[in-house]
């Protein structure tokens, strides 16, 4: 019994060291295919595409700091971009496919797979496919190009797979931020209600306070207490929307726009900057809160739904 045990533990120790210097030996290739996937400084990605086979593509663009385009158009989610970046960094190979399941895993990537695409100052760093979850859903399948075999990815420590991460959709790219102001940047507010003329409103600052004025046409401020004004504007630090509108009908969207809005805000900042949002009403659907819900609204200028809570455009 007890040589048993020595002979199966003298096994055992020759397969660690076997594993250990099959995968560490620096002329392995799957040990440099083991560490291609990740990139170490995601500090220098300064680019990054992304594409599916529905058609989708996703040029992300670094522009400053914490500021990254959707294909050269609009601000990207940077919630999104630090956890692609997060993922891109971590990233790790639990294994190779095995032999038996190589040729359905490749005919997936190939089919269904998104591509990404990791630059820096000019230079591609990666390229590789990611497809979908092995069968536990704890691991990713993903081929490097130009390498000789696809893999399962990880992240150690994470349970679940990393396919929804990389999305080649632009729509979900875009940032959802509307505009934002930070504490004293704004100069003026504007709401004009046009289904109730008399709720019309302006606030304006006046050196190191605001005043407010009960109505669009008022030459003299109404008394308010300046902690509500302040209270009231602080609404404005962070406006966003939900969704945008895909499923509105275009002919419906294109009437709709030749009516008058409900609702018209206008926001300029200290620096000379304006924003303006035309707000509508929007069909009522299974989404809409009550038959008549005033709160869900249609902003026509960025074509967006449930841009914003009414709250912040009636009068103080």
């Amino acid at each position: 019994m007890n040589k048993n045990r020595i002979l199966l533990l003298i096994v055992v120790l020759l397969l660690s060291v076997t594993g250990y210097y099959y995968f560490n030996n620096s002329d392995s290739t799957i040990k440099k295919e083991l560490r291609d996937f990740a990139v170490a400084d995601t500090s220098s990605i300064d680019k990054m595409f992304l594409a599916d086979k529905k058609g989708n593509k996703a040029l992300l663009e670094r522009k400053g700091p914490a500021l990254w385009t959707i294909n050269g158009k609009y601000p990207a989610r940077q919630d999104a971009i630090n956890f692609l970046l997060k993922t891109i960094k971590q990233i790790e190979v639990r294994s190779p496919v095995g032999k038996a399941a190589l040729q359905n895993v490749l005919k997936e990537l190939s089919s269904t797979g998104t591509k990404i695409e990791i630059y820096s100052k000019g230079d591609k760093l990666k390229t590789y496919y990611v497809g979908g979850p092995t069968q536990d859903m704890l691991g990713t399948f993903m081929y490097l190009e130009n390498s000789t075999v696809p893999f399962v990815i990880h992240i150690p420590g994470f349970n679940g797979y990393l396919t929804p991460r990389y999305f080649a959709s632009a729509d979900e790219w875009r940032s959802r931020i509307i505009f934002q102001y930070g504490e004293g940047q704004i100069a003026s507010v504007m709401v004009q209600n046009n289904q109730h003329p008399d709720e019309s409103f302006r606030i304006k600052k006046d050196d190191d306070h605001y005043v407010y004025y009960s109505s669009l046409t008022a030459t003299a401020p109404a008394e308010i207490f300046q902690s509500q004004l302040v209270a009231y504007l602080a609404k404005y630090q962070l406006i966003g929307f939900e969704r945008p509108t895909y499923d509105l009908d275009v002919a419906y969207r294109d009437s709709l726009l030749k009516t008058e809005p409900i609702r018209i805000l206008e926001v300029e900042g200290v620096d000379g900057k304006k924003d303006k949002i035309e707000m509508y009403l929007k069909p009522v659907d299974t989404g809409t809160m009550t038959s008549v819900d005033e709160r869900t609204v249609f902003c026509a200028n960025l074509t967006l739904t449930e841009c914003m809570p009414l709250g912040i455009t009636t009068p103080i």
